[in-house]
């Protein structure tokens, strides 16, 4: 970090492109599941979204292991993409879509044998049996079909493409729509043709990734599982989604646990007041899922780079959205508790009594979403026993003092709610900073990389030939330091001059505004330059390959010149960006 002057201009944009993308496809799957509840219940019978409900918790379980693989897959493919080592990233891409399917193929058949004996384990009413034995062997079906799709989409969002996710997810729901209200109302199929539609809306609309999975541009494309390296890349993949897995699992454990104390002590309208506060909280949910999922997808490639400095930009941006967010919900429920009290049906005294808790229970937002920040930052960081333990001091904190105060003084109990999660992250804050006095260079409460690192430099460029030049001699005196051999200085030299000048003359024909990034690491075995900047998809090394001389443009030769100094260079669009890399091996040619 030598030098560095870099501006958040480039951090920003693939932030909001990630984020944005993953926030709809959060609401777009929740909004999906609502429609395709309603349609069912609507035409099957009020009790087919009872027989849905019942199957949840069996399809969460088989699809918590796919998620945990996928999940913890993710988080090491966005380090090795950013580290340009494809070879791990197509070993992690292959190993996590055929495990998702060979697990979920695997369980489709076994658990669609016994599907009668698991109707009866989840229920002995006999109004609501028949429907779920008649859903529950199709439900396995649409779980094979959600595992592919979920693998597939984890591996395209990483690689920077998470607005195609969003547009599958589109389509799927469109489709369940109409394939839905096809198979129960023209078709007449009942429980067994929703289970089947859904399947099939799931499967189609992984056909919208086709184009981009037989594309150049993609990091990653599916090996051979010779050579032995497949159930290394499972193990480690499991191991590092074990926290994600127990993030899930204490959810669980946190809402059934506050439900039973809540129903002891406060009766029906105390779990009236919990539900309406518990929708409030899976809404402001949906910043932190869009947060996380930014960590993962554009933190982890900046990790992969060894760009710290790029990397804080992006946790400290995080950091605000989250803050800022759950923030307004905190002053939106203080000033207008009875709003989503009124959304769920309140009236009179219910509505009344619902104010006050709801008041109290809003003070809960900020502390679980910094907590749920923290989470998701230490598993991109390789902290998973910290991310496993805030995931569980959630329940662990919060339901023995909820439970204590119902017993001891019940009339503050709504307050024990957001001061028991208060607790738990003050134990947090005076963990890390524990942590980052013991391990110096570390930020006190991200623990993040602050330390600066000798071997790195990077700038953020304006699109101006002045700049370009003060930017200029200011790396190649950074590269002139370690007194390279003569020629490797002088490739370097060159492709520097030529790429950041070009640069400018791009955006003045596009009318590109901002900057450009550009860092140079240097490594044990070589030296890479990585210049990202904003704008459509632009592949240098296609356009001004040496095998097609003719299709160059006359103007503007800089890409053919690199691409003869530098042997190594790849090319990848994500999140918004053109991202180019040139590695320069540290050998005399």
């Amino acid at each position: 970090m030598t030098n560095s002057i870099r501006t958040p201009f480039i951090i920003n944009h693939a932030f909001r492109k990630f984020f944005v993308a993953s926030i709809l496809t959060s609401i777009i799957s929740q909004i999906n599941t609502l429609v395709n509840g309603i349609i069912v219940s609507q035409t099957v019978g009020a009790d087919a979204i009872s027989a849905v409900n019942l199957s949840i918790p069996i399809i969460t379980l088989i699809l918590a292991v796919t998620t945990m693989i996928c999940f913890g897959t993710s988080l090491i493919m966005s380090r090795e993409i950013g580290n340009q080592n494809y070879k791990q990233v197509d070993r992690l891409f292959t190993m996590s879509v055929s495990t998702a399917f060979i697990i979920n193929l695997t369980l489709c058949i076994v658990l669609g044998i016994y599907s009668d004996k698991i109707a009866h384990l989840l229920t002995s009413d006999q109004r609501l049996l028949p429907l779920l034995s008649a859903y529950l062997p199709f439900s396995f079906v649409g779980t094979l079909a959600l595992s592919l799709q979920y693998s597939l989409a984890q591996s395209i969002q990483i690689s920077g493409q998470p607005g195609l996710v969003t547009k599958s997810m589109i389509v799927s729901s469109l489709l369940n729509v109409v394939l839905t209200s096809l198979a129960v109302i023209v078709f007449d199929t009942g429980m067994q043709g929703a289970a089947l539609a859904s399947a099939a809306s799931v499967l189609l609309s992984m056909l919208i990734f086709i184009p981009y999975l037989w594309s150049e541009n993609k990091p990653f494309r599916l090996v051979s599982l010779k050579g032995g390296w497949y159930f290394k890349m499972l193990a480690k993949s499991t191991v590092r989604g074990i926290p994600i897995a127990i993030g899930t699992a204490m959810l669980g454990i946190f809402v059934m646990g506050l439900n039973a104390i809540i129903m002891n002590s406060q009766g029906a309208n105390g779990m009236f007041i919990l539900s309406v506060c518990l929708q409030i909280l899976v809404i402001s949910m949906l910043i932190m899922t869009g947060a996380g999922s930014a960590i993962t997808g554009v933190g982890g490639v900046l990790l992969g780079e060894q760009d710290y400095d790029g990397f804080n930009i992006l946790i400290h941006k995080i950091f605000k959205i989250i803050c800022g967010g759950v923030a307004t919900f905190t002053v939106l429920m203080m000033l207008f508790p009875a709003l989503p009290a009124r959304m769920f049906g309140a009236t009179g005294e219910l509505l009344e009594i619902s104010k006050g808790p709801i008041r109290i229970f809003s003070l809960i937002f900020i502390p679980i979403g910094i907590i749920k920040l923290l989470a998701s930052l230490f598993m991109i960081l390789k902290r998973g026993l910290m991310s496993s333990m805030l995931n569980m001091g959630i329940v662990v904190c919060m339901l023995p003092i909820v439970w204590l105060t119902s017993r001891f003084a019940p009339e503050y109990i709504w307050y024990s709610i957001p001061a028991s999660i208060w607790l738990l992250l003050l134990i947090t804050l005076g963990t890390t900073w524990y942590i980052s006095r013991r391990n110096k260079g570390l930020h006190w409460f991200f623990l993040t990389q602050t330390s600066s690192n000798i071997h790195w430099i990077t700038y953020s460029v304006k699109f101006e030939k002045e700049d370009v030049e003060i930017k200029l001699n200011k790396l190649l005196s950074f590269i002139e330091s370690y007194k390279f051999p003569r020629k490797l200085y002088l490739d370097i030299h060159h492709c520097l001059e030529e790429l950041m000048y070009n640069e400018v003359e791009m955006a003045s024909i596009t009318g590109k505004h901002g900057a450009f990034d550009i860092s140079i690491h240097n490594q044990q075995e070589k030296i890479s330059v990585i210049i990202k900047d904003v704008g459509k998809p632009y592949n240098p090394i296609i356009k001004y390959s040496p095998n097609h001389i003719d299709d160059i443009d006359p103007s503007q030769l800089s890409m053919l010149l690199v691409n003869g100094l530098c042997e190594n260079i790849n090319y990848k669009y994500m999140n918004g960006l053109n991202c180019l890399y040139l590695n320069f091996e540290k050998k005399i040619r």
